[in-house]
């Protein structure tokens, strides 16, 4: 293998991440909300599994086995539920299409979300639009969303404003 030599530095690297995730974190219980389903082994795995910095160097090393993952997802197995929302995280929505090829004559796609964070910009759209873009697609097909941990990182502090309740209510 080629990169057997880089490998050292890059659980450097994760043991730092994960040791700023915790610290950032330390005031708060760090668990899972969701299902994680490894692409390496194609199964749910737990986050103390996820905060091992051995896990993120075996990840490099073994095959992806994109294929079975994708079917654990959103089918299920064990103990995953099927799924009815992927989210790509990532700068291209590149995998969401081969997901959804994946999935041809297996399941019915069309109630499952495919959602992509980011996209490469077009018309002037910034990274924050497409996320702002994602969140709302997300909310609208009834994602439980934690608002506080959003509008605590949110750019620029929305604001209530008083809306009237009828058509003609006219108070300033």
């Amino acid at each position: 293998m080629l990169f057997r030599s880089i490998l050292p530095a890059f659980e450097e690297a994760v043991v730092r991440a994960i040791k700023g995730a915790r610290q950032r974190r330390k005031s708060e219980s760090m668990t899972l909300k969701c299902v994680f389903v490894s692409g390496t082994r194609a199964k749910a795995v737990e986050l103390d599994e996820l905060l091992r910095p051995a896990y993120w160097t075996e990840h490099l090393r073994q095959p992806v086995r994109f294929s079975e993952a994708i079917l654990v997802a959103t089918l299920g197995a064990d103990s995953v539920k099927g799924c009815s929302v992927l989210l790509e995280l990532g700068a291209q929505p590149i995998l969401l299409g081969l997901a959804m090829a994946n999935l041809e004559g297996k399941r019915s796609t069309d109630a499952l979300l495919c959602c992509p964070s980011l996209r490469k910009s077009q018309g002037g759209q910034g990274d924050w639009d497409h996320v702002l873009a994602a969140t709302a697609r997300l909310y609208i097909a009834g994602t439980d969303l934690d608002w506080g941990s959003w509008y605590a990182r949110c750019p620029s502090r929305p604001r209530k404003l008083s809306l009237p309740t009828y058509a003609f209510d006219r108070q300033r």
